[in-house]
């Protein structure tokens, strides 16, 4: 009598592909706002951030943390450098945003 699991005939799932388009899709939306973030910050060298989520929504859709998020993201990788000049008024400042 065998009590254990046979990991050979254990059913299929198809959670990796899920994730793996998912992925794919998380993405494509990051790319898009990314995007509208970098335009942004070229024509804005002082923002609010709730005039970038407003223009990002406008341009590509999403939550309004999504803008900021991604405008985090793109400052650790280097592609804009920016200030927070004044945190309880979210007021930005752009000191750089790097050509593609």
């Amino acid at each position: 009598m065998q009590l254990g699991f046979d990991f050979d005939r254990a059913p299929q799932h198809k959670r990796p592909r899920r994730r793996v388009e998912q992925a794919a899709q998380l993405e494509r939306v990051q790319r898009g706002i990314g995007a509208a973030v970098l335009e942004f910050c070229r024509e804005h060298s002082t923002f609010r951030g709730a005039d970038l989520c407003d223009f990002v929504r406008a341009r590509c859709g999403g939550t309004p943390e999504s803008a900021a998020r991604i405008l985090r993201q793109l400052r650790r990788q280097g592609l804009v450098d920016y200030e927070n000049t004044d945190r309880a008024e979210s007021l930005y400042t752009v000191r750089r945003v790097k050509d593609r």
